[in-house]
């Protein structure tokens, strides 16, 4: 598919997503390369943490993409950033990539993976740093769809995350980031939270995004495109 056929068949596939939040007074921005900035800013003056994997000045040449949810005041509601690279095999990297994004202290203990058996590669979605202000408006739903949408147009053959064991088991792997497996990590210390955490890899090939999107939008039909409050309840109702 030729680049501007992607980015009609992108769009399209977010419209649903933005003709609901716009109707709950929120729009999207979206941002690559230097724009990285502009998350981190936002998010540092709400005081929150932003791991190096997603500041500009980790990865100049692959700097990350992001989208933010504002309001109609332009105050952040919701963000998450991504990545895109390719690799022979994932795991196989992890115990030196995952460190960098998660802000691993140097004087601790080397990282060292518990998965040995599980091969994932090819162009790699790596997502990260959701964000909400607001999460009783399901806005992380939102936001993890579109991420989903920008990295499934984008050609990657798998989509990727790390998630904290309250994510693991509260099952919002699955409902609200879209994940279809996991695979349990390891601990490893996270400065910004100063302790050890014990992480699971989150991750699903691209069939199983296709077939998670189009849920997403099968859950969206039944939804007014001018009633987000509706839309909200609705999400509610599902879990």
């Amino acid at each position: 598919m030729a680049p501007k056929e992607t980015a009609s068949a992108c769009a399209e596939d977010l419209r649903p997503f933005k003709n609901i939040l716009e109707s709950g007074g929120f729009y999207v921005e979206t941002g690559s390369g230097e724009d990285m900035h502009k998350f981190a800013a936002r998010l540092i003056g709400e005081g929150r943490h932003v791991y190096p994997g997603f500041r500009y000045k980790y990865e100049p040449s692959n700097p990350g993409h992001y989208a933010a949810i504002l309001n109609h005041r332009d105050e952040l509601q919701c963000c998450m950033a991504w990545r895109i690279f390719e690799t022979d095999n994932l795991v196989s990297q992890i115990e030196t990539f995952l460190p960098h994004y998660c802000d691993h202290n140097e004087a601790d203990p080397p990282f060292v993976s518990e998965i040995r058996e599980l091969h994932i590669n090819g162009r790699i979605g790596y997502r990260g740093g959701l964000n909400s202000l607001n999460p009783g408006n399901r806005l992380s739903w939102f936001m993890t769809s579109i991420a989903m949408i920008e990295l499934h147009h984008a050609g990657c053959d798998y989509q990727c995350g790390e998630a904290r064991d309250d994510m693991v088991f509260s099952g919002r792997i699955r409902s609200m980031s879209g994940y279809a497996n996991a695979n349990p990590l390891g601990s490893l210390y996270i400065k910004a939270r100063g302790k050890s955490e014990a992480l699971t890899l989150v991750w699903s090939n691209r069939q199983q995004i296709a077939k998670e999107i189009t849920n997403r939008h099968r859950i969206l039909t039944d939804c007014d495109p001018k009633d987000f409050r509706t839309a909200v309840l609705r999400l509610k109702a599902l879990e």
